[in-house]
């Protein structure tokens, strides 16, 4: 539980428990002290509270939503950071050797190939 504002002392007996709920999950409970002295919450109040717990509820779930895909995308940034480093990694280290190698028999491959064919035309 948060405490998220606070007047006074809070007897966890005298206060008006209203769950906020998102679809049947409760996700929070608000607690609402009685206002002091004799003055009682009327039957309107608690209606009014109740519907502000419902609001309370679906933002509570929005903001945590909300947090989850913030990390979630940050997750995937990261992930596509280090496969970007890796591939660059990979051809660098593997494919680009590789690659110069090969080329480098092709074109001794290509020489040799021209000069054997051009041998019986100088003799």
């Amino acid at each position: 539980m948060v405490l998220v504002a606070s007047a006074g002392s809070l007897s966890a007996r005298e206060a008006l428990r209203l769950p906020l709920v998102y679809q049947s999950d409760s996700v929070e409970t608000l607690l609402i002290a009685p206002r002091g002295g004799d003055d009682t919450l009327t039957p309107a109040d608690v209606r009014l509270l109740d519907d502000l717990a419902h609001q309370i509820g679906i933002a509570i779930h929005t903001v945590r939503l909300t947090h989850d895909l913030q990390r979630s995308r940050g997750h995937l940034v990261t992930a596509r950071e280090e496969e970007r480093r890796r591939l660059r990694r990979d051809l660098h280290d593997g494919l680009g050797p590789l690659l110069s190698a090969v080329m480098l028999k092709v074109g001794w491959c290509v020489r040799s190939t021209y000069a054997s064919l051009l041998r019986p035309m100088l003799c």
